[in-house]
């Protein structure tokens, strides 16, 4: 629904109590120390993860979530797939997974498929872009934070 973007954000009491959200900010961390090398040097500048972790999350959250997701749902209304996952979400996910794959250097663009779902998820269960972007932000600046070998 496009008018997600409108919404006040009165979402973060109940985003806090929100247990399927933290399990999903657990997932990011765990994923992270799956693929740490274990150095602890910043592999990374301050201002680039600032762009990656802040500001590429919010256009593409409002892109993909916002935009594409949100005329999806308007055509094909609360189709629920084991009460998770939306039609309208598989297909933004499997568009934001072909543009990461056509970015990225190698297969691994493909990996951002399952963070896209859990993005989409949230935006779904909330009608609003907020938890998307707040999530996809977490996810990228651990991802380009922790140093990998």
């Amino acid at each position: 629904m496009a008018s997600a973007l409108c919404k006040p954000l009165d979402i973060w009491p109940w985003l806090a109590r929100d247990r399927e959200f933290w399990l999903a900010l657990l997932a990011g961390m765990v994923f992270w120390a799956w693929r740490w090398d274990g150095t602890l040097e910043l592999s990374i500048t301050w201002p680039r993860l600032l762009w990656l972790a802040l500001l590429v999350p919010l256009v593409e959250e409002l892109a993909f979530r916002g935009g594409v997701q949100g005329l999806l749902a308007d055509r094909f209304p609360r189709c629920w797939w084991g009460q998770r996952l939306s039609l309208a979400n598989l297909l933004t996910s499997l568009l934001f997974a072909a543009a990461h794959a056509g970015i990225a250097a190698h297969w691994n663009g493909l990996l951002v498929l399952a963070p896209s779902l859990a993005f989409g998820y949230f935006r779904d269960k909330y009608q609003r872009v907020a938890p998307a972007i707040l999530l996809h932000g977490f996810y990228n600046a651990g991802f380009f934070l922790i140093p990998n070998g």
